[in-house]
């Protein structure tokens, strides 16, 4: 059941993207519910992505985190992150910042051990920020996105607008990145990062 889950999925990216013929955005989500009903993870997380950004479906943010809910609980670190937003900003679910912080190092935990495992790169490692640094705030007027040329920069603007134009933290800009990893992981580029420059 997991290879036909997993092949429906590859699918429905194939359908939302338009590799190999047009874009067919409702068969996608069509095709993320059914790989969805045997509990796939993958497929709970793009429903959600469908559900929170009103892709082929009337937007529902409660139908959103219930989907990432679901994902986050087994192991899917890109619904861990859909999940800390969810708590942080209040989609779908009452605002509840001890549940995004949670969930976030549940993500950043299962991450790390991930590129533990497929990081090739020998160059050394940076040093740990002094303490207090994460809790510094500070302005963000405006983003500037260099690289993204896969996906269109006007699809991150309505992660990018809720931290623009006010004071945030080292923490909430890894919580935009996370954010913004699982549009890319949505769409199939399981490997992509995102990055801002310090």
């Amino acid at each position: 059941a997991r290879n036909d889950a997993d092949g429906l999925v590859y699918l429905a990216e194939c359908q939302f993207n338009g590799i190999g013929g047009p874009r067919e955005r409702v068969e996608a989500f069509r095709l993320c519910q059914k790989a969805a009903e045997a509990d796939y993870p993958p497929a709970l997380f793009r429903l959600g992505f469908h559900y929170q950004f009103g892709l082929a479906v009337a937007r529902n943010p409660v139908k959103a985190f219930s989907c990432y809910e679901r994902a986050a609980k087994l192991d899917e670190v890109t619904a861990m992150y859909a999940l800390a937003s969810c708590y942080q900003n209040g989609i779908g679910v009452t605002k509840n910042t001890v549940e995004a912080k949670r969930w976030n190092a549940a993500a950043n935990k299962l991450m790390f051990a991930m590129d533990e495992r497929t990081d090739h790169d020998s160059a050394p490692k940076k040093a740990p920020s002094p303490q207090g640094a994460a809790q510094t705030a500070f302005r963000v007027s405006d983003f500037v996105l260099e690289g993204s040329g896969v996906i269109s920069p006007a699809e991150f603007e309505p992660i990018l607008a809720r931290f623009q134009n006010r004071e945030v933290t080292l923490p909430d800009l890894k919580s935009m990145t996370g954010e913004m990893r699982s549009v890319y992981r949505a769409r199939g580029f399981i490997l992509a990062r995102v990055a801002i420059p310090l």
